[in-house]
């Protein structure tokens, strides 16, 4: 399950019900009791469900390790960094899905470091053309300067 699936409630309750249900106790029951557990979460604002009935993964999956511990360590989460990313005047809050395993954490920093070292590279390119176009827009801004001087000078001859 990839954290942006996409699920039912009847999958959810399944899904649910065949990880908590004991052997005694019928399935049926279980998979009640499970969606009544789900509705009574999402009536209380503690799982949220998309405008189209659907549920997402990393949402459900955060809820499911809540509520069940040690049942769900297998399904996807979603971690809130601390902080926001600002650009100008928007700012977006970052989340992240957590890697299951140590080697897909080694895989992800491996190609966050790749990414950082690239975005390092343009950030030195750009700082180059920057410092190459600053002597003429110094000038420009210098004529400028002395065109308006000029034009609030009294007309000469007139």
């Amino acid at each position: 399950m990839n954290p942006g699936d996409r699920l039912r409630l009847k999958e959810v309750a399944a899904l649910v019900a065949g990880r908590i249900g004991g052997k005694d106790e019928p399935y049926r029951e279980v998979e009640d009791r499970v969606r009544k557990r789900i509705n009574y979460a999402i009536e209380h604002g503690k799982l949220k469900r998309e405008s189209d009935g659907m549920f997402i993964a990393k949402n459900f999956g955060q809820w499911a390790r809540n509520v069940w511990p040690g049942k769900f360590d297998d399904l996807p989460i979603i971690a809130t960094a601390a902080g926001a990313i600002t650009s100008g005047s928007d700012t977006c809050g970052i989340a992240i899905a957590m890697p299951m395993t140590l080697e897909a954490a080694h895989a992800v920093i491996t190609e966050q470091v790749r990414v950082i070292a690239s975005l390092q590279t343009q950030i030195r390119e750009l700082e180059k053309t920057v410092s190459h176009l600053r002597p003429d827009a110094e000038l420009k801004a210098r004529q400028r300067q002395t065109n308006r001087a000029s034009a609030l000078l009294p007309c000469k001859g007139r």
